[in-house]
């Protein structure tokens, strides 16, 4: 369980380690230019561009307002 140890606990922390945050989200926040982005990635994956649909896909994930 050191995984969880190491995720949770507040003796790990260092200033210089990204600012993750978990929780649940919800769709109706996107930007329409998010929406495309979702589409781009489902056509690249269909066309087995594999890579391109990931990077397209953690595109669509990011909150421009969090970066």
């Amino acid at each position: 369980m050191k995984l969880f140890d190491f995720l949770f606990s507040a003796d790990n922390s260092d200033p210089d380690d990204p600012d993750i945050k978990f929780g649940r989200y919800s769709d109706a926040y996107k930007e329409s230019d998010q929406y495309d982005l979702w589409d781009e990635s489902l056509n690249a994956f269909d066309q087995k561009k594999y890579r391109k649909s990931y990077r397209l896909f953690l595109q669509y994930l990011n909150d421009p307002d969090i970066d």
